[in-house]
């Protein structure tokens, strides 16, 4: 999945003993992995059934802005989402993008390799902390490649309670948590929904610290990023896609 910082960095295990976890934990965790499974299989239909409600909006808009925002109205936008609207004004044929939807967006964005299993990098759920209608989990790894790993930063939370404890569940033993590695979810009609907006909260506060000590507008800062990922950067990116 996508990573991402976020602030604190306090979990609260409980012991790894069947029976100890709450149900809903692993229903978080299932869904979790139906993503992961979606991801591997680079199956964008199932991916997207993934998504809360909010997530589909915050994508569709991102193409309507790809399509109708102005010079303007494009440097306006919150850093993650005029990340977005650039990065697919510089890499995607107009044609295609003015006829792109968001499933078509997922297997874009599967395609770029912008998703990726976390298994194949040593990183698991190591925990889950539920509060109300909203849940974190929090990703962990082994304690030899937890240097390697670490982003920076963590979840402050409450009532958090080790994976492995959920009963039922086989999940890797002696994980170490990773600092600023988290995913959010949401409930909806009794389902939970990885819930990308909310992290993306997180990651436009980042751009803004980024660019404000590359002592650059966070427009520009963008524009340069994409430039140095892409190579090239078209002169037309910040106009409505024609």
């Amino acid at each position: 999945m996508l990573m991402r910082a976020t602030l604190g960095g306090l979990v609260v295990s409980c012991a790894l003993m069947s029976g100890c976890g709450d149900p809903a934990e692993g229903d978080v965790v299932t869904q979790y992995e139906i993503g992961e499974e979606a991801i591997r299989a680079s199956d964008a239909s199932a991916l997207r059934n993934t998504f809360s409600s909010d997530t589909i909006a915050w994508m569709e808009d991102v193409l309507r802005c790809c399509r109708e925002a102005s010079a303007t109205q494009t440097k306006a936008l919150d850093p993650s989402k005029m990340e977005m609207v650039l990065m697919l004004r510089n890499r995607v044929d107009p044609a295609t993008l003015k006829s792109m939807d968001v499933t078509g967006l997922i297997r874009w964005e599967l395609d770029m390799e912008m998703f990726g299993v976390d298994a194949d990098m040593d990183v698991y759920p190591h925990s889950v902390e539920i509060q109300g209608d909203r849940a974190v989990m929090q990703m962990g790894t082994k304690p030899e490649r937890s240097g390697s790993l670490r982003t920076g930063g963590g979840r402050r939370g409450r009532g958090i309670r080790a994976v492995g404890s959920i009963a039922g569940m086989v999940m890797q033993p002696n994980l170490e948590p990773i600092p600023g590695w988290t995913y959010d979810f949401v409930l909806l009609d009794g389902f939970w929904y990885a819930d990308h907006v909310s992290e993306m909260k997180d990651y436009d506060d980042y751009i803004r610290r980024e660019a404000k000590d590359a002592g650059k507008s966070v427009p520009d800062f963008i524009a340069a990023m994409e430039k140095e990922s892409y190579g090239t950067l078209r002169s037309t990116v910040w106009n409505p896609v024609r």
